[in-house]
């Protein structure tokens, strides 16, 4: 907070420079202050938190709304098409909501299919 625009800058370069590669992005400068920053720093910490996510596929049962909220709720939506059939939905989740899933609806599979951006 004592430091002005371009001292903050320029601390922030030298900082990164100091990092190995992988760890340069990782770096947020934040106010106690003034709160600057904060938006940047949960930004991270939310791309850091997906990182890990997987993707999986399902089709559910139009009489399945408990199973897609609980979906929506912990997941990231990736795609949704409904038909006749059903509703066929792509997901980005947690490993551990994955797991969640499948003990609460054993009924229904969240299958681990090769997307567009997952292929070499």
């Amino acid at each position: 907070d004592l430091l002005d625009e371009a001292d903050q800058r320029r601390q922030l370069v030298t900082s990164r420079r100091r990092r190995p590669p992988a760890m340069r992005e990782r770096l947020v400068l934040t106010s106690a202050h003034t709160g600057q920053g904060l938006d940047d720093f949960i930004g991270l910490l939310r791309r850091l938190e997906r990182a890990k996510y997987q993707v999986r596929h399902t089709l559910l049962a139009h009489k399945e709304g408990e199973a897609l909220n609980w979906i929506y709720q912990r997941g990231d939506i990736l795609s949704r098409h409904d038909d006749e059939h059903g509703i066929a939905i792509t997901v980005s989740m947690d490993p551990v909501d994955i797991d969640r899933f499948a003990a609460r609806f054993p009924h229904i599979t969240l299958l681990d299919l090769p997307t567009p951006n997952s292929e070499g």
